[in-house]
């Protein structure tokens, strides 16, 4: 994420006095230096939380924009700039820019998968100072994010960060809180597993999942739940998985011998072999890594 230029808490000059003038409209006049530093934050911002695509549970753009909203609250800390020089001789008061705040989260409710999900609306309250009058205006830019980051690509600032006109009532608003099942894959899974699949008979593969699943640990953390266990069969070959491409557990079992496959992370991601009972009966020179 990119240096922020930070001093909100930086002197000012004593006696200082700040007028509210409204909100600044999109298209007016040039930014200033402190608005450009703030608008670079809020660009920051929407690269720094990219990626959702892999999420589970985001299906929704709602939802999915939501999660954004929760990742952005705290890079939000920290964020403002100045005071500064405006940059313009007929304003030489300096200009400071207070810390960007979340104003509106604006799902699209029918978006495609491919289509961005909704927008996240940040404010800052811009000030020019000077010891016998200021200013004080409110800025806003919107971030349109889609599953993989800013809809607007990753290069134009003022593109990611674009302004926009601020909401009627300027208030912060807090995302909602994550309620998805975290799927964890227990401790002692390997060990009941593999023990499992060793003593295997003529079980059904349904009988091995149900097996295994009962001798788990129950996991403990917040949300927790423990992944399901998949199980495939091929006669005297058997492959069980449990877990995504982040945390997965792949055994492959034949006569007795009980094998932990490791895998390339990549392999793992949903499109190519993924975490799958299937990918466990596969071949050796089919699991090599790609070159």
């Amino acid at each position: 994420m990119g240096n922020r230029i930070t001093g909100i808490g930086a002197a000012v000059a004593v006696g200082a006095v700040l007028v509210l003038v409204g909100c600044a409209a999109p298209g007016g006049a040039e930014l200033n230096p402190a608005e450009l530093a703030v608008r670079g934050q809020a660009a920051d911002i929407a690269r720094e939380i990219a990626g959702i695509a892999d999420q589970s549970g985001l299906e929704d753009p709602s939802d999915a924009l939501q999660e954004y909203a929760r990742r952005a609250v705290p890079e939000l800390v920290g964020t403002g700039a100045g005071p500064m020089s405006s940059g313009d001789p007929r304003m030489p008061s300096p200009v400071e820019a207070g810390g960007l705040r979340l104003v509106a989260i604006e799902p699209a409710e029918d978006a495609g998968w491919n289509d961005p999900v909704g927008s996240l609306v940040l404010a800052t309250d811009i000030r020019v100072l000077s010891s016998e009058a200021g200013e004080e205006r409110t800025r806003c830019f919107r971030l349109e994010l889609d599953r993989w980051g800013p809809a607007a690509g990753w290069d134009e600032t003022a593109a990611i960060a674009a302004d926009t006109e601020c909401p009627d009532e300027l208030v912060s608003v807090e995302p909602e809180p994550d309620v998805r099942a975290i799927i964890v894959v227990p401790e002692n899974a390997e060990a009941v597993a593999t023990a499992v699949l060793a003593g295997a008979g003529e079980e059904t593969a349904a009988e091995l999942e149900q097996a295994v699943a009962a001798q788990l640990a129950v996991p403990t953390g917040e949300r927790e739940i423990a992944a399901a266990v998949h199980v495939e069969r091929e006669g005297e070959r058997i492959g069980l998985a449990m877990g995504d491409a982040d945390d997965c557990l792949l055994l492959r079992a034949e006569s007795g011998t009980v094998d932990r496959l490791h895998l390339a992370p990549e392999q793992l991601q949903p499109g190519e072999l993924g975490c799958a009972s299937s990918t466990a009966l596969l071949d050796d020179d089919a699991l090599a890594p790609p070159h």
